[in-house]
């Protein structure tokens, strides 16, 4: 490069050092573009129906289960605006997107009622078994926890036939609650058995029981295939106060403490995220080794969360609130 010659000027060259900061998840891009270095943000509360429930994300929108008012209301991820409230759904408990649809699980009267995620229009219900408690997505079918029944349901994601029911009674599972999907195994939270078991989708044959601790209740995948002994499955276990973190291949099991009364859990991509059902705050534990990091309060009891690829958002039931975090 030639440099301009101008006589009797002087040149000063300015050296910038810029500090070297580390984002709470170098992985996620929402939170670099937001300069969020700071580990989490307690202020942020969105009201919703009396008694939130279940959340799911469906790309650009966070769904929430209404119950009371068999309803659920539609989210702005972005800025968290009310976008729609969908109507005539059944005592929604938890929620499942399939990439299209959201599914609602409604426990009270044993069926799951599908919701176009672009209109709001509904269809069914279908029926499943007894008290189910949570819905998964493996990419052709819909699986449902019947905990009262200690039954899966298998159904067609595109119709909503039933195609099969698995009974989980001669696996050693007993209440089946929570469940995550790993791309070939469906994972079971079994609350009145201290375990958990592995489905295979395609063969529905059973691995189990893995002994867990005290009432498990949720389930999450981390997907870390790059960790020795991942990938891993994580669930709740909510009378030990307390979250196990399974081998999904080897089934080796590590527990480590959460808060009061652990319920929902997400992965961010670097840490777990724990709803304390009983003293209203949130546990994030980094997913290398199960250190706590921080302790969060919310706005109510966090039983149910989600994530939105850059947010964790929490159902505070009974509070009529949201938390964005």
């Amino acid at each position: 490069m030639k440099l301009l010659s101008i006589p009797g000027a002087v040149f000063v060259t300015v050296l910038f050092f810029a500090p070297q900061l580390s984002a709470q998840n170098p992985s996620n891009p929402i939170q670099l573009a937001l300069l969020r270095w700071y580990q989490a943000n307690t202020a942020a509360q969105i009201s919703t129906c009396s008694n939130p429930g279940g959340t799911a994300f469906d790309g650009s929108h966070i769904w929430v289960a209404c119950n009371p008012g068999n309803e659920l209301q539609e989210f702005n991820a972005s800025d968290a605006a009310l976008v729609r409230t969908a109507t005539g759904v059944g005592s929604p408990y938890a929620l499942a997107y399939d990439g299209a649809n959201v599914w609602a699980v409604d426990s009270a009267s044993g069926a799951v009622t599908k919701v176009n995620a672009s209109t709001g229009a509904t269809s069914g219900p279908y029926p499943v078994g007894s008290e189910p408690t949570s819905a998964a997505f493996d990419g052709t079918y819909i699986w449902v926890t019947n905990y009262g029944s200690n039954s899966l349901s298998q159904l067609l994601a595109t119709t909503g036939a039933l195609v099969n029911t698995l009974s989980l009674t001669s696996s050693g599972c007993s209440a089946p609650r929570g469940s995550a999907f790993d791309g070939t195994y469906l994972w079971v939270a079994c609350f009145n058995s201290a375990a958990v078991v592995k489905v295979n989708t395609s063969t529905n044959a059973v691995v189990g029981p893995i002994t867990v601790q005290q009432s498990p209740a949720f389930v999450a995948y981390d997907g870390e295939t790059s960790q020795a002994g991942g990938p891993f499955v994580w669930v709740t276990n909510s009378s030990s106060n307390t979250v196990s973190k399974i081998g999904a291949t080897s089934l080796s099991v590590t527990s480590f403490p959460a808060g009061t009364s652990p319920w929902g859990i997400v992965f961010d991509g670097l840490y777990m995220w724990v709803g304390n059902g009983n003293n209203d705050t949130v546990t994030k534990l980094l997913q290398s080794t199960g250190a706590i990091v921080g302790t969060y309060p919310t706005g109510g009891p966090a039983v149910f969360l989600g994530f939105d690829g850059g947010n964790v958002w929490v159902a505070n039931r009974g509070s009529g609130t949201l938390s964005k975090m």
